[in-house]
């Protein structure tokens, strides 16, 4: 039995349109949108920017990651339930540093473009801020997710008529360790 496109389109295009994209966000009148994320980042750790980091002893990475949908996003917030922000050991694997070692602004800026390689994140800033100790650096992480629930459709249409559906939800950022997962519905006509 074959089924009308007609049918088809009524049927598909409101799951198409529930899922949201990357959120575009007006950005703060003083600021881009990413230094508005170091700011939040900072605060979120009650840390300044370091003027002059390279050389000194790292002490420590910290992370501040955003929501996907955040506060300042036009999306709804809880939306945020049906996704899992990516794990810190996720973002940690990609750190270039080590703590006790030298601050590199050479090996921050590689670690920012591994964690941006992942393609799981919508913005990535690393950032020096002022250690605990006089005369320490720490590294901060700052991240905001993409969102990662897709769906993939495929089918073949011969004239009005709907031949073959297929549909498959994926989740790329599965529980927050970079992991796909996806099932699949086929549904030949």
């Amino acid at each position: 039995m074959a089924v009308p496109l007609a049918l088809l389109t009524l049927l598909v295009a409101p799951l198409m349109a529930t899922t949201p994209q990357t959120a575009q966000v007006a950005p703060h009148p003083a600021r881009g949108y990413e230094e508005g994320l170091v700011a939040w980042g900072l605060a979120q750790h009650e840390r300044e920017v370091e003027p002059s980091p390279e050389g000194k002893r790292l002490e420590e990475v910290l992370i501040a990651a955003e929501d996907v949908v955040a506060q300042s996003d036009p999306y709804p917030n809880f939306l945020n339930i049906f996704h899992v922000r990516t794990r810190e050991q996720v973002i940690l694997r990609e750190v270039l540093l080590e703590p006790g070692a030298p601050y590199s602004s050479e090996l921050a800026e590689e670690t920012a473009r591994n964690l941006r390689r992942l393609g799981t994140f919508s913005a990535v800033r690393v950032v020096p801020v002022k250690g605990e100790s006089p005369g320490g650096v720490a590294l901060l992480i700052i991240t905001k997710d993409l969102w990662s629930l897709r769906l993939n459709q495929d089918f073949q249409i011969v004239g009005t008529l709907v031949q073959s559906l297929r549909m498959q939800g994926t989740e790329q950022n599965f529980l927050g360790l970079k992991r796909k997962v996806g099932p699949a519905f086929l549904l030949p006509l």
